[in-house]
């Protein structure tokens, strides 16, 4: 009974060893940008999405500037909307720190 035991324990080892392995080399990342087009009814948005991990002094502002230095004005209640439409569930005052969100990034 003890011997079953301690292979089913390796065997589950093996399986934890090797799901990291995978994932540690699969080279997919998602901090690749991703151009999506948004509809207006006016004209159209373009934007790249940006994953970010979120530090311990970062806000919802000091994120969209630094991911957009060449932006000198920019409509805050459409960047909260953007914003809203890449993280559904997730309102832009409640960020945690070390949790990755998606970020527009305007062209």
């Amino acid at each position: 009974m003890i011997v079953s035991k301690k292979i089913i324990l390796c065997f589950l080892l093996f399986l934890l060893l090797y799901s990291v392995i995978v994932d540690l080399t699969n080279n997919s990342s998602m901090n690749e940008p991703l151009t999506v087009e948004l509809s207006e009814t006016k004209n159209q948005v373009s934007f790249n999405v940006v994953s970010y991990q979120m530090k311990e002094q970062d806000t919802f502002i000091s994120v969209i500037d630094q991911l957009n230095p060449n932006l000198t004005a920019y409509d805050l209640t459409k960047v909260r909307n953007d914003f809203t439409q890449l993280n559904p569930s997730i309102h832009p005052s409640n960020l945690k720190p070390k949790v990755t969100y998606l970020f527009p990034q305007y062209n």
